[in-house]
């Protein structure tokens, strides 16, 4: 089975998620987001000596209605099972060391397969369990 270095995971033709798989070719610029997305990533390539000039970002109010969270399977295997906006599984797939999944709308789930170790990165402030999310049950 051949699995495309970005996937674009959606259903009914709204974007859920992109993953970026370890096998990504090494170069140029891949920004995997979407101008509008409220989370950016871009998986970027430099030769030795480049030089990233210095800068800041500038202060920029801007108004978020959902969460978006980006998983980076540092090592280890899990499963990652998404459900669309009714809270259906509608998508399946394994996520190996080197792993990356922008998570847009929807929910997820993993299932641990290894010893696994994985970087979360979402938006702030965390208001807490009860004002932020809602766990649900699915028959597995």
């Amino acid at each position: 089975m051949n699995i495309e270095p970005i996937e674009r995971i959606g259903k009914n033709g709204e974007l859920y998620a992109v993953i970026v798989r370890a096998s990504l070719p090494q170069s140029g610029f891949n920004f995997v987001s979407r101008p509008e997305d409220s989370l950016q990533l871009g998986v970027n390539h430099y030769t030795k000596g480049t030089l990233v000039k210095p800068h800041i970002h500038l202060p920029l109010e801007r108004m978020l209605t959902n969460t978006l969270e980006i998983l980076h399977i540092d090592s280890g295997a899990s499963t990652l099972v998404l459900f669309d906006d009714t809270r259906q599984k509608f998508y399946e797939t394994e996520l190996n060391s080197g792993d990356t999944v922008v998570l847009l709308r929807g929910g997820h789930a993993l299932k641990i397969l290894d010893q696994t170790r994985i970087i979360e990165v979402k938006q702030g402030p965390y208001l807490g369990p009860d004002k932020d999310k809602v766990v649900f049950e699915w028959p597995q």
